[in-house]
């Protein structure tokens, strides 16, 4: 899934638990807090302008502030104070059951089983059930990039030899 559509399925999550009136205004702010890693401070603002130009009205507002907070710590800055964690945020998917252990994320099930049917049709199995636990969505796979590289050196190994496991080990042992 894109980044833009992770942001606007975050969002609009956001916007379900976070809606708070003005009021007896005729006008609904909704107050979203967003934490990224600050190297898309940038992009994070054009997507945030993107989605407010695309979902407020006459009567629905957005205020959308953004604070950094690295993807590898979020899980130990949002435990030590829960009230005041950001509503939308990316994290390591090694963070999600701890999160949803100390009560700090609500599934997404509860909120709307065509977003979940959404995000599983979206996302390969592996990322979605990082993001899953005792079968509940609670969060929004944005990658399945935790990866592994092969550099060989091309004059012992030949790119049909790193096809596959036997192939390589075998063509090593000769």
């Amino acid at each position: 899934m894109k980044k833009s559509k992770i942001l606007m399925c975050c969002l609009t999550a956001g916007l379900l638990f976070s809606m708070a009136s003005c009021g007896g205004s005729d006008v609904e702010t909704v107050t979203l807090n967003l934490w990224n890693g600050g190297d898309e401070l940038g992009w994070y603002a054009s997507e945030i302008d993107a989605f407010k130009a695309k979902y407020e009205t006459d009567t629905l507002k957005f205020e959308i502030t953004q604070g950094v907070q690295s993807e590898s710590t979020v899980k130990d800055t949002i435990l030590q104070d829960m009230e005041s964690a950001a509503d939308v945020f990316s994290m390591a998917d090694d963070q999600v059951l701890d999160l949803v252990n100390a009560g700090a994320l609500q599934d997404i099930d509860t909120v709307s089983a065509d977003t979940v049917s959404d995000v599983k049709s979206r996302n390969n199995s592996g990322s979605v059930t990082a993001a899953t636990k005792n079968g509940k969505l609670y969060a929004f796979p944005a990658t399945a990039d935790n990866g592994f590289f092969l550099f060989f050196d091309s004059t012992v190994l030949t790119k049909d030899d790193t096809s596959s496991y036997e192939k390589m080990f075998a063509k090593l042992k000769a």
